[in-house]
């Protein structure tokens, strides 16, 4: 199954956090992941931070923090694409993988790591998977 490539030009109302982050705090409350790990996922400094964003949106979010939060949608809608609704979707993160970049450990280990490239490698072992490239 092929799944297309984003849009390069999101509408603007996309990109604003209000519409963003209430998503993606329920998608990374979905996987199960500790506050310390969605505070890694999202690059904040602070915990307090992930606490103001969860009460309020701030009103504009750094370029760096909309590119993670692009790739956490991805990695949301891959996993949905390979497993469908439901509990094997929002598991995969914290259930043991062989794949070689893995080695046996659960994905979370690194999409948790707090470094954007981590991030990424989720996202693009997903997308090989969904392209049916590894």
């Amino acid at each position: 199954m092929a799944l297309l490539a984003p849009s390069p030009t999101p509408p603007a109302e996309a990109l604003s956090p209000a519409h963003l982050l209430p998503t993606v705090l329920r998608i990374l409350n979905a996987w199960k992941l500790k506050d310390a790990e969605q505070q890694r996922v999202l690059g904040l400094d602070s915990a307090s931070t992930l606490y103001e964003w969860r009460r309020r949106a701030p009103s504009r979010l750094q370029a760096q923090t909309l590119e993670r939060i692009s790739y956490i949608l991805w990695v949301y809608e891959y996993l949905h694409a390979l497993f469908g609704e439901g509990a094997a979707s929002d598991e995969w993160l914290a259930r043991p993988n062989s794949a070689p970049l893995f080695a046996g450990r659960p994905p979370a280990t690194i999409f948790c790591s707090g470094l954007f490239g981590d991030v990424f490698r989720v996202y693009d072992y997903l997308y090989g998977q969904t392209q049916g490239w590894q």
